[in-house]
Protein backbone atom coordinates (compact mmCIF):
# COMPACT_ATOMS: atom_id res chain seq x y z
CA UNK A 1 0.00 0.00 0.00
CA UNK A 2 1.33 3.44 -0.94
CA UNK A 3 1.80 5.92 1.85
CA UNK A 4 -0.09 9.16 1.26
CA UNK A 5 1.95 12.29 1.91
CA UNK A 6 0.72 15.84 2.31
CA UNK A 7 2.58 18.86 1.01
CA UNK A 8 2.28 22.47 2.03
CA UNK A 9 3.06 25.05 -0.64
CA UNK A 10 4.31 28.19 1.05
CA UNK A 11 4.61 31.38 -0.87
CA UNK A 12 7.61 33.31 0.43
CA UNK A 13 8.66 36.12 -1.89
CA UNK A 14 11.90 37.87 -1.09
CA UNK A 15 11.37 40.54 -3.76
CA UNK A 16 8.12 41.97 -2.39
CA UNK A 17 7.81 45.68 -3.11
CA UNK A 18 5.85 46.44 0.06
CA UNK A 19 8.16 44.63 2.51
CA UNK A 20 11.28 43.18 0.83
CA UNK A 21 12.86 40.07 2.42
CA UNK A 22 9.99 39.79 4.92
CA UNK A 23 10.55 36.04 5.39
CA UNK A 24 14.05 36.77 6.72
CA UNK A 25 12.92 39.41 9.25
CA UNK A 26 13.57 38.57 12.90
CA UNK A 27 10.93 37.87 15.53
CA UNK A 28 12.22 36.78 18.93
CA UNK A 29 15.75 36.50 17.46
CA UNK A 30 14.60 34.06 14.73
CA UNK A 31 13.66 34.71 11.13
CA UNK A 32 10.02 34.25 10.18
CA UNK A 33 10.90 31.36 7.90
CA UNK A 34 12.88 29.66 10.70
CA UNK A 35 9.94 30.03 13.09
CA UNK A 36 7.67 28.54 10.46
CA UNK A 37 9.99 25.60 9.87
CA UNK A 38 10.24 25.06 13.63
CA UNK A 39 6.46 24.75 13.87
CA UNK A 40 6.16 22.64 10.72
CA UNK A 41 8.71 20.15 12.08
CA UNK A 42 6.09 19.12 14.61
CA UNK A 43 3.87 17.89 11.76
CA UNK A 44 4.63 14.52 10.17
CA UNK A 45 5.20 14.11 6.43
CA UNK A 46 5.36 17.75 5.39
CA UNK A 47 7.74 19.00 2.72
CA UNK A 48 8.79 22.64 2.90
CA UNK A 49 9.66 23.73 -0.62
CA UNK A 50 10.49 26.98 -2.34
CA UNK A 51 9.35 27.63 -5.91
CA UNK A 52 10.86 30.44 -7.98
CA UNK A 53 11.22 31.20 -11.65
CA UNK A 54 14.79 30.61 -12.75
CA UNK A 55 15.45 33.60 -15.00
CA UNK A 56 19.09 32.84 -15.80
CA UNK A 57 18.70 29.39 -17.35
CA UNK A 58 17.03 28.64 -20.68
CA UNK A 59 17.29 25.33 -22.51
CA UNK A 60 16.15 24.18 -25.92
CA UNK A 61 15.70 20.53 -26.79
CA UNK A 62 18.18 18.63 -28.87
CA UNK A 63 17.90 15.61 -31.12
CA UNK A 64 20.27 13.05 -32.51
CA UNK A 65 20.43 13.04 -36.28
CA UNK A 66 22.95 10.91 -38.21
CA UNK A 67 24.81 10.18 -34.98
CA UNK A 68 25.25 13.87 -34.12
CA UNK A 69 23.51 15.92 -31.46
CA UNK A 70 21.77 18.95 -32.94
CA UNK A 71 19.51 21.69 -31.62
CA UNK A 72 15.90 20.72 -32.30
CA UNK A 73 14.47 24.24 -32.58
CA UNK A 74 11.84 23.59 -29.90
CA UNK A 75 11.86 24.32 -26.21
CA UNK A 76 12.19 21.39 -23.85
CA UNK A 77 9.16 19.21 -23.17
CA UNK A 78 6.69 20.14 -20.47
CA UNK A 79 7.50 18.06 -17.40
CA UNK A 80 11.26 17.98 -18.00
CA UNK A 81 12.93 17.91 -14.59
CA UNK A 82 16.65 18.41 -14.10
CA UNK A 83 17.91 17.51 -10.64
CA UNK A 84 20.69 19.89 -9.61
CA UNK A 85 21.49 18.24 -6.28
CA UNK A 86 19.60 16.23 -3.66
CA UNK A 87 17.54 19.31 -2.62
CA UNK A 88 17.16 21.30 -5.86
CA UNK A 89 15.69 20.74 -9.28
CA UNK A 90 14.58 22.68 -12.33
CA UNK A 91 11.07 21.84 -13.55
CA UNK A 92 9.65 22.91 -16.88
CA UNK A 93 5.94 23.38 -16.23
CA UNK A 94 5.81 25.16 -19.60
CA UNK A 95 7.14 23.55 -22.77
CA UNK A 96 6.24 21.47 -25.78
CA UNK A 97 3.52 18.84 -25.56
CA UNK A 98 2.33 16.24 -28.08
CA UNK A 99 -0.20 17.62 -30.55
CA UNK A 100 -3.79 16.57 -29.94
CA UNK A 101 -4.37 16.28 -33.71
CA UNK A 102 -1.29 14.15 -34.46
CA UNK A 103 0.81 12.74 -31.57
CA UNK A 104 3.85 12.53 -33.89
CA UNK A 105 4.01 16.32 -33.91
CA UNK A 106 4.79 18.68 -31.06
CA UNK A 107 2.81 21.72 -30.04
CA UNK A 108 4.05 24.65 -27.98
CA UNK A 109 1.17 26.61 -26.43
CA UNK A 110 3.56 29.14 -24.90
CA UNK A 111 4.16 31.24 -27.99
CA UNK A 112 7.56 32.09 -29.38
CA UNK A 113 9.72 32.49 -26.31
CA UNK A 114 11.96 29.95 -24.60
CA UNK A 115 10.26 29.03 -21.33
CA UNK A 116 11.96 29.54 -18.00
CA UNK A 117 11.94 26.66 -15.54
CA UNK A 118 10.73 26.65 -11.99
CA UNK A 119 13.53 26.19 -9.48
CA UNK A 120 12.33 23.87 -6.74
CA UNK A 121 14.32 23.93 -3.51
CA UNK A 122 13.39 21.41 -0.84
CA UNK A 123 14.22 22.86 2.59
CA UNK A 124 12.63 20.19 4.76
CA UNK A 125 10.79 16.90 4.46
CA UNK A 126 10.97 13.27 3.42
CA UNK A 127 9.28 13.50 0.00
CA UNK A 128 11.41 12.89 -3.05
CA UNK A 129 12.05 15.68 -5.53
CA UNK A 130 10.43 13.45 -8.17
CA UNK A 131 7.19 13.23 -6.19
CA UNK A 132 7.20 16.97 -5.44
CA UNK A 133 7.85 17.83 -9.12
CA UNK A 134 4.99 15.53 -10.22
CA UNK A 135 2.60 17.17 -7.77
CA UNK A 136 3.63 20.68 -8.86
CA UNK A 137 3.16 19.66 -12.49
CA UNK A 138 -0.32 18.35 -11.67
CA UNK A 139 -1.22 21.59 -9.90
CA UNK A 140 -0.31 23.59 -13.01
CA UNK A 141 -3.23 21.91 -14.83
CA UNK A 142 -5.84 22.89 -12.25
CA UNK A 143 -6.82 26.41 -13.33
CA UNK A 144 -10.31 25.73 -14.65
CA UNK A 145 -11.02 29.44 -15.07
CA UNK A 146 -8.81 29.75 -18.13
CA UNK A 147 -8.84 28.02 -21.48
CA UNK A 148 -5.14 27.20 -21.20
CA UNK A 149 -4.09 23.56 -20.94
CA UNK A 150 -1.81 24.51 -18.06
CA UNK A 151 -0.22 27.49 -16.36
CA UNK A 152 3.38 28.22 -15.46
CA UNK A 153 2.73 28.18 -11.71
CA UNK A 154 0.81 25.72 -9.51
CA UNK A 155 -2.86 26.68 -8.99
CA UNK A 156 -2.25 27.28 -5.28
CA UNK A 157 0.28 30.02 -6.00
CA UNK A 158 -1.40 31.58 -9.05
CA UNK A 159 -4.74 31.73 -7.18
CA UNK A 160 -3.20 33.39 -4.13
CA UNK A 161 -1.42 35.89 -6.41
CA UNK A 162 -4.70 36.70 -8.15
CA UNK A 163 -6.59 37.08 -4.85
CA UNK A 164 -3.85 39.42 -3.56
CA UNK A 165 -4.00 41.47 -6.77
CA UNK A 166 -7.78 41.83 -6.48
CA UNK A 167 -7.52 42.60 -2.77
CA UNK A 168 -5.07 45.40 -3.52
CA UNK A 169 -7.58 46.91 -5.96
CA UNK A 170 -10.41 46.61 -3.46
CA UNK A 171 -8.51 48.16 -0.53
CA UNK A 172 -8.83 51.56 -2.18
CA UNK A 173 -12.62 51.34 -2.33
CA UNK A 174 -15.32 51.06 0.31
CA UNK A 175 -14.70 48.81 3.29
CA UNK A 176 -17.22 46.19 2.21
CA UNK A 177 -16.33 42.52 2.64
CA UNK A 178 -16.77 40.41 -0.47
CA UNK A 179 -16.68 36.63 -0.71
CA UNK A 180 -13.42 35.90 -2.55
CA UNK A 181 -15.03 33.16 -4.69
CA UNK A 182 -16.76 35.90 -6.73
CA UNK A 183 -13.34 36.99 -8.01
CA UNK A 184 -12.02 33.60 -9.12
Amino acid sequence: MTEIKNHIFLQARENSTRLPRKVLMKILDKSIIDLLVERLKKIENIDLIEINFEDNIRYVSSKISNGETKIDGFSVSRGTCIQLNHNEALLYAHGIIPSVVNPKFNFYPGGRYIPKPLRIIKHHGNGSLEQIANEILGLTKMNWNSLNMYSQLPATISSSNEIARIGKLIENTEKIQYDYRYFI
